[in-house]
């Protein structure tokens, strides 16, 4: 609620003017207030101006930044790309070794197996000789033929197993 005002309103008694007096005081007081209106008008003008002006700035500098954002999106996404490529042949190369290794493992496995077979079946062919050697009388030569054809076996059974023990050297 409002209180009452203490003071009276002061009424001020209209000066007698002359009727053109009176006319021109209307119209500057018109041309006074279209002036004003006038100049709000522009300056309204010119500040619609300066904010489309400003909003045009904004949405280009807007336009800029989702460019280069997604540009920034499309260079991450193309690395990411050739990092998942580079480890698929990483792996790929991993897994060719891998299978390199084995072969060769399984390939020397196969080749110490042939030559501890080879070894056997001499000193098998060595021992049946010796026994028959025992068992059957000979002469002396041809038991010397025989020791020295056993000597002999021995030593390239000796130089089999020299070289595979310089090949699981290696």
């Amino acid at each position: 609620m409002l209180a009452p005002r203490a003071e009276a309103p002061v009424v001020v008694p209209p000066s007698v003017r002359s009727s053109r007096a009176l006319r021109m005081s209307r119209t500057s007081r018109h041309s006074a207030t279209s002036s004003l209106a006038m100049e709000i008008f522009g300056f309204s003008r010119e500040m619609s101006s300066h904010m489309t002006q400003m909003v045009a700035q904004i949405q280009a500098q807007a336009e800029v930044q989702r460019q280069d954002a997604k540009q920034r999106e499309e260079a991450q996404q193309e690395e990411a790309k050739a990092q998942r490529t580079e480890a698929r042949q990483r792996e790929e190369m991993l897994i060719q070794m891998k299978v390199a290794t084995e072969q060769a493992l399984r390939k020397e496995k196969a080749e110490a197996d042939e030559a501890s077979r080879k070894r056997e079946q001499l000193y098998m062919e060595h021992e049946l000789k010796r026994q028959k050697v025992m068992v059957e009388p000979n002469t002396t030569l041809q038991q010397e033929r025989v020791k020295a054809d056993v000597h002999r076996k021995v030593a390239h059974m000796k130089a089999l197993e020299r070289r595979e023990a310089e090949f699981r050297q290696q």
